[in-house]
């Protein structure tokens, strides 16, 4: 599985503006982003149908019986 990167985001969705819309927060501070936060993760992979292992694969694990995978304990 390809990680996505915040690019790869705001490409797909159009603009740092709209994910910050999509997530509560002004756009300034998506832009300090270095990663999606953990509190935005499922907001944003269910927004744009992007799992949740590829925008923080160091938080979810894939799942073979689940597209969204698998929260890491």
């Amino acid at each position: 599985m390809k990680n996505v990167s915040l690019v790869d985001i705001f490409s797909k969705r159009g603009s740092m503006m709209e994910i910050a819309r999509l997530c509560g927060v002004t756009p300034q501070a998506v832009g300090r982003w270095k990663r999606v936060p953990r509190w935005h993760v499922k907001k944003i992979g269910d927004a744009l149908s992007i799992p949740y292992e590829a925008i923080r694969p160091d938080l979810f694990e894939p799942s073979p019986s689940s597209k969204k995978g698998k929260e890491c304990p």
